[in-house]
């Protein structure tokens, strides 16, 4: 699959949304929040914390217990797909 030229853009505007407190990490409850909205829009189940723990731990490259804006790209990447099957 191929995507957008700005994917990257489309990622950082993402991660603003989600990154309510403002600190350039995406953490559990923003996690949570955004993987609960994708899988509304998409019909899918609601994550639950366990889903949502091992999408953190597969998105965390520097096992930091958070996800930055470089670890996110590659999960926002998952998220487009969902979001635009074809």
């Amino acid at each position: 699959m191929e995507f957008p030229t700005n994917i990257k853009d489309l990622a950082d505007k993402c991660f603003d949304r989600y990154d309510k407190d403002g600190s350039c990490y995406i953490e559990h409850a923003e996690l949570k929040k955004l993987l609960t909205d994708v899988s509304n829009q998409c019909g899918l189940p609601i994550p639950s914390d366990a889903d949502v723990d091992r999408i953190k731990q597969d998105a965390d490259i520097n096992n930091d217990n958070k996800i930055s804006r470089k670890e996110f790209l590659d999960l926002y990447k998952v998220i487009w797909q969902i979001q635009n099957p074809k």
